[in-house]
């Protein structure tokens, strides 16, 4: 094989110019760990790939990022040995191991099911590890959410029957092969939210007209799937995600006296593209909200007896009863279980529909302080609080540029808005979501630490600080 000035590579060179686009660490295998290493590399893009497209395949791809992980731990160990995430996992594992005793010994569940749902706990860890894999700069993590596009890609491919087109006319919620329609409309908002900060690197340079008219039929089909989808909570996530993003581009322009982004030509653009699907579909937004009519007029009066079981009031009626459960465990919690269902059928103070209908409480939040407690869910939030101010961190340091900042902030308001109407922590899914957006975005903190201030310097440059 030959390289582009003519040289002729050996194998190994030839796949070290390939896996340099997509990580920073290779040099940390040195030549005679390079191929395990790049296993490991295939094994984060498959693990990206592979969600939400295919659980199978994600955990496959998991599965071997982890093992090579820990072959080279040896070499990985001075880079995160410092590092609060490290400890607080090891923290956390200790905690859970005690959750698995408490509810075995307390509630008389099984050993071996318990210790696996605590098990799938300490993925709060992966935030760790995928900064490491990636290597602190953005370049290399636009490369490996690439996979998670072509990913989205491969699933609405696959998953694609005529009967949808029909569904979407009929303005019924569309069922997207086995994937949930409050999931792939998260998804399908994330990859939405990535694709409009990320324009200018979407279209990049070569083959400019294509790329932009995939971009553009790319908005649309998100757009799309987020109004099919029918989830309420991410089409006002998506709201608030676009007041707070005009907000603070005003904000920006004011305080520096130059255009950071031309807020109004954002405001017109994003009217343009939404007026259309909104036209198509309004009748199904205004219907989906309509439902709930009834269900918030009761929540305003505070009449909580009288909310009907609808989408919304089965929840508020399950939010009740587990805020009533947490009242009387407030520490550690109840039982740590995958779903709880048990618990909502053990329980009388839940009406029928509700006991029938659900298997969790359709609250991340709520269902955290019911299985772990008060202590548990500090622990949890550690992660993604610690993960975020290192982030922001960078941002004042200028290690990030703003508009992958505020890309960041975005899914951020995201995550948090849509997991307070469904318990995403019960999902598999959930997982890997927390693990590639907080760990794909403190690699550049994790990195920028790792370095002296000189390198520190040279990334700063690298990185840029145009918006």
């Amino acid at each position: 094989m030959r390289s582009k000035d003519g040289r002729i590579q050996t194998t190994q060179e030839f796949f070290q110019r390939i896996a340099a686009k997509f990580s920073g660490t290779a040099e940390l295998a040195g030549d005679r760990g390079f191929y395990l290493w790049l296993a490991g590399l295939a094994g984060l893009v498959i693990y990206v790939f592979g969600y939400p497209f295919s659980k199978d395949v994600c955990y496959a791809g998991e599965w071997l990022m982890l093992g090579v992980f820990f072959l080279l731990l040896p070499r990985a160990w001075p880079h995160i040995k410092k590092d609060p995430l490290l400890l607080a996992w090891c923290v956390l594992v200790a905690y859970l191991l005690f959750k698995v005793a408490y509810t075995c010994l307390v509630f008389d569940e099984p050993f071996v099911e318990t210790l696996d749902a605590a098990r799938r706990r300490i993925r709060f860890g992966w935030i760790l590890i995928l900064a490491w894999w990636i290597g602190g700069r953005e370049a290399y993590l636009r490369r490996i959410l690439a996979a998670g596009f072509f990913g989205y890609l491969m699933l609405l491919a696959t998953g694609f029957e005529a009967s949808h087109i029909k569904a979407i006319l009929d303005g019924r919620r569309l069922w997207f092969a086995d994937l949930h329609p409050i999931h792939l409309s998260l998804y399908s908002a994330t990859v939405l939210t990535c694709l409009v900060f990320w324009a200018r690197e979407f279209r990049g340079t070569k083959f400019r007209r294509l790329r932009t008219a995939g971009w553009v039929v790319s908005i649309l089909v998100c757009l799309q799937m987020v109004v099919s989808t029918q989830t309420r909570t991410v089409w006002l996530a998506l709201m608030a995600m676009a007041v707070f993003t005009l907000a603070v581009l005003f904000f920006a322009n004011r305080r520096t006296g130059e255009k950071v982004f031309p807020v109004k030509t954002a405001a017109v653009l994003a009217v343009l593209v939404l007026l259309p699907i909104l036209y198509f579909q309004k009748d199904t937004v205004v219907q989906k909200f309509r439902q709930e009519t009834k269900t918030i007029a009761n929540l305003a009066e505070m009449n909580i007896k009288d909310i009907p079981n609808s989408s919304l009031g089965m929840r508020i009626h399950a939010w009740t009863w587990a805020l009533d459960m947490i009242a009387e465990r407030p520490v550690f919690g109840w039982k740590v279980v995958d779903t709880t269902r048990d618990l909502i059928g053990e329980k009388g103070e839940v009406n029928s529909v509700v006991r029938k209908g659900f298997s969790h409480i359709h609250n991340s939040y709520l269902e955290i302080l019911l299985n772990v407690g008060l202590a548990g869910f500090c622990l949890y939030a550690f992660f993604p609080v610690y993960a975020s101010w290192r982030i922001y961190r960078s941002y004042r340091d200028k290690c990030i540029t703003p508009r992958s900042f505020l890309l960041f902030c975005n899914l951020l308001l995201l995550f948090l808005i849509a997991n307070i109407t469904e318990s995403y922590i019960t999902s598999w899914i959930f997982w890997p979501y927390v693990a590639i957006l907080f760990g794909g975005f403190y690699t550049i903190p994790f990195w920028s630490r790792a370095e002296p201030a000189a390198d520190g310097a040279t990334r700063r440059m690298k990185q840029g600080t145009k918006f």
